[in-house]
């Protein structure tokens, strides 16, 4: 692979990325780390696609990392189209299907059980999570990308600025590289 074909496959990513955020059909996300797991992801995540089989919902279903919120696990967001993902915590089997019918089926999304909304203003009654108690301090670098993106799918990361280090260090000649090392002081 080459500069250009990495160059292209990078924006072809950001392209699908754009597409998914921009579709008319709704996305869930479920957390499915090892905390998300060990509190139940799996089977939740069961339930929501059984539902919206049952239902007959197009939607998305992702399953994504840990967004920090560990004790909150396992955690849903809901991306109804056009609008900011709400966070949902502590989510069941049984709530998770109520979520569903509330979000997908009703369109009136619950303020009861949400921990944030991905935005920088409040939905209604839920606040932006990264002004949360618990996020408030963070500045996410490394992990920003934990619980958006499915952590299997390359695009994904991509789409995000995942090897961004490498598409400059493919642009910059040897030369070039040892003086960014040297001054980096590594």
């Amino acid at each position: 692979m080459n500069l250009g074909d990495f160059e292209a496959l990078c924006q072809q990513a950001r392209q699908r990325w754009a597409a998914m955020e921009n579709s008319s059909k709704p996305r869930i996300t479920i957390g499915t780390a090892t905390c998300g797991r060990s509190a139940g992801a799996i089977e939740v995540t069961e339930a929501v696609t059984d539902a919206l089989s049952r239902l007959g919902i197009d939607c998305t279903v992702m399953e994504v990392g840990c967004i920090g919120l560990c004790y909150a696990e396992p955690i849903i967001t809901i991306f109804l189209p056009g609008q900011p993902g709400i966070v949902y915590g502590q989510a069941t089997s049984q709530r998770a299907e109520k979520l569903i019918e509330q979000c997908l089926v009703r369109k009136v999304p619950p303020a009861e059980g949400a921990l944030g909304v991905l935005a920088d203003a409040p939905v209604g009654d839920v606040p932006p999570l990264s002004q949360t108690p618990v996020m408030r301090w963070q500045v996410r670098c490394v992990l920003r990308n934990c619980g958006l993106i499915d952590p299997c799918q390359l695009e994904h990361y991509l789409a995000n600025g995942g090897y961004t280090g490498l598409l400059n260090a493919l642009r910059m000649s040897p030369e070039e590289i040892i003086d960014q090392v040297r001054r980096a002081g590594l």
